[in-house]
């Protein structure tokens, strides 16, 4: 059995396609991922999801140059994985901020309608809240559309909290009372 340890030298006796190479990987990953995980993620501030597949690619550097690599195998895993997680934050860095969903929905399709729905819905708004007062409008906007709390509204419009609640009310039943006009 090919055992791989951080104090001995790399085995240049691993053959590819023999029960060593197999053994090898198992014994590299085995004695390794887990330290080499923590190390990644703090290069990466928490990233525990690119801090794996960067210790897979890390692992698998290691298995294709297994035959080349000379001495401790430790401190090069450590620098391939550093190397690959420090041009990951570079990668990072030059691209804008991508949200998964914004990534799954490739489609300009549906981009365009979600837009189109947007504005229609926007538009429905106005038309609804247009006949209140723009005190009343405002603070049904900052409770209902931008999802901010009666305290959080208060302190952005500059009224105690009682104020917010008694505009939304009021607004609330002015709207009510339209509807039932139409």
């Amino acid at each position: 059995m090919v055992r791989v340890t951080s104090n001995p030298s790399f085995p240049t006796d691993v053959r590819p396609g023999t029960e060593s190479e197999d053994e090898f990987a198992r014994a590299l990953v085995e004695e390794h991922s887990n330290a080499l995980h923590a190390y990644v993620i703090r290069i990466l501030k928490g990233d525990v999801g690119r801090g794996e597949d960067i210790v897979q690619e890390t692992f698998l550097r290691a298995w294709q140059h297994r035959t080349r690599i000379q001495g401790r195998i430790r401190p090069w895993l450590y620098l391939v994985a550093r190397n690959l997680a420090i041009d990951s934050l570079r990668r990072q860095s030059q691209r804008p901020h991508e949200s998964m969903e914004a990534r799954s929905l490739d489609l300009p399709d549906a981009r365009v309608e979600d837009e189109f729905e947007a504005v229609l819905n926007n538009h429905h708004l106005v038309t609804i809240l247009r006949p209140l007062p723009a005190h009343h409008r405002e603070t049904l906007l900052h409770l209902y559309v931008l999802g901010r709390t009666q305290t959080e509204t208060a302190r952005v419009l500059g009224v105690p909290p009682g104020t917010v609640k008694s505009r939304a009310h009021h607004a609330i039943v002015r709207l009510r009372q339209g509807s039932h006009q139409h």
